[in-house]
């Protein structure tokens, strides 16, 4: 694919006007891009990869918001990318776009998961019951945070969760103590058979809520007087506030943790373990035992411990920080980046601090996406080998890649374009996002807004 514009920085300047439309296009929202510290954070918490599935799995992650927009979205995004990618577990692709429950698309994904997004009404007739025959004939349902606050003018849309968000008592400042359910369950192994405290927004539920629905696995330890709340915020009268569950639909399996409004809930090793084997099972590929809880066997739940310090406090670790990293070398000293085994750059996703350009390890790169025979790790290792060493060299092949249907190469490219800081490549960015369906233009126009240097923004 080629783009020829003798004129680029008029085109940039015309482009504006159309930019700043696709920023306020509604119901999409433009995020900041997630940094190399949050980046960090993400990457030491993920787990060690997980035994591998029977078959490759695709993962829609669904982000569209009608409402409240949840600033840890694009955290999640990419926390939930990474674990795929780590874990070997399965791949993702993400959208905002409604044309992705068409009955066709949806049947190319093995799950579908709805991060924090808010208020979707899901108007056409055909969209509600592609879903409902996706979930019920063995697919997989993820719901994460406001994934309950969905569908209130269809019945069966609301009850697919298992339960609707009424309000949330405890809010994301408050530190809240939580209590495993059934602390054997496979999916609470993360915790190491006790309870926790965690600073959250969590939620209270309506109907369809109840433990003859589902198989909760974590709740609020309500045996903990900080829990109490005042009786005018509390609409439940069986003190029973769950934050994580499983359940069937059908044949298909579904899986909901309210855990997920801050951004460092995704910073939080055995919460994104948690939500690893929450994915793995909803995809088919962890057998659990799902018997609603009013019928499985009494388990003594594993209450919050004495000591009250949140999760996150206990977990996370820090990226090292300029106030405690080592001098930088001198300059005559730093070595470019560039490794003949690109693919073990695939391990990370950290951005580059700049650009170091080396033309051997770019020309590696760009062999790699050029190369139809690659592997999908080998090419995103290729992507961040070129994060740190792309030249205008590069843009021919990521205007190509940029264009992709391959799983993530669209939105990796649009990255190393926005980071070039050149006007060939803003254009490139600008011709792309005018010609995408306007549901997947989210991650080109945040790279542009983050990246491109004025006139463009």
């Amino acid at each position: 694919m080629q783009f020829n514009h003798p004129r680029p920085l008029a085109f940039l300047v015309l482009g504006f006007s159309t930019l700043i439309a696709f920023l306020h296009a509604e119901p999409g929202h433009v995020f900041s891009p997630v940094t190399p510290a949050q980046i960090a954070l993400i990457e030491a918490a993920l787990p060690q990869a997980s035994s591998a599935p029977t078959q490759p799995r695709r993962l829609l992650v669904f982000y569209r918001t009608e409402g409240f927009v949840h600033k840890s979205i694009p955290i999640g995004m990419m926390a939930l990318q990474r674990l795929g990618e780590k874990t070997k577990a399965f791949t993702t692709v993400t959208s905002e776009d409604m044309a992705m429950f068409e009955p066709d698309t949806l049947a190319g994904f093995d799950a579908v998961l709805l991060l924090n997004t808010t208020q979707l009404k899901f108007e056409d007739p055909k969209h509600r019951e592609a879903l409902l025959a996706y979930i019920r004939s063995g697919k997989g349902f993820v719901g994460i945070h406001a994934a309950a606050d969905n569908f209130s003018t269809w019945p069966e849309g609301k009850a697919l969760i298992g339960g609707v968000f009424c309000n949330h008592p405890w809010n994301a400042n408050d530190v809240s103590a939580v209590k495993l359910d059934d602390p054997k369950h496979v999916l609470n192994a993360p915790f190491g058979g006790t309870g926790f405290w965690i600073r959250e927004e969590i939620y209270q539920f309506g109907p369809p809520y109840s433990r003859d629905h589902q198989r909760v696995l974590l709740s609020l330890d309500m045996s903990k007087p900080q829990n109490a709340r005042p009786a005018d915020k509390i609409q439940r009268t069986d003190n029973d506030f769950a934050v994580s569950w499983i359940r069937t639909e059908g044949q298909g399996r579904i899986f909901y943790t309210s855990l997920g409004h801050r951004e460092d809930i995704f910073y939080v090793p055995p919460i994104l373990q948690h939500l690893l084997e929450g994915i793995r099972y909803a995809l088919g590929d962890l057998p659990v035992d799902d018997t609603v809880s009013s019928k499985a066997s009494p388990t003594p739940p594993a209450l919050a411990p004495d000591d009250v310090t949140p999760i996150q406090d206990r977990s996370i670790t820090p990226p090292i920080s300029a106030t405690n990293s080592p001098p930088p070398a001198a300059p005559s000293t730093i070595q470019p980046k560039h490794n003949s085994k690109i693919e073990e750059a695939a391990n990370t996703a950290s951005l580059p601090a700049a650009h170091v350009p080396s033309l051997a390890a770019e020309a590696d790169a760009l062999a790699i996406l050029r190369n139809p025979a690659s592997s999908l790790e080998n090419k995103f290792g290729a992507f961040e080998q070129l994060s740190l060493n792309a030249t205008a060299a590069s843009i021919p092949t990521l205007a190509t890649t940029a264009v992709s249907d391959e799983l993530g190469l669209a939105e990796r490219s649009a990255l190393v374009l926005a980071q070039l800081r050149l006007p060939e490549a803003q254009v490139v960015l600008l011709t792309i996002i005018e010609k995408r369906a306007a549901g997947t233009r989210a991650p080109f126009i945040t790279a542009l807004r983050a990246y491109a240097t004025p006139p463009v923004i």
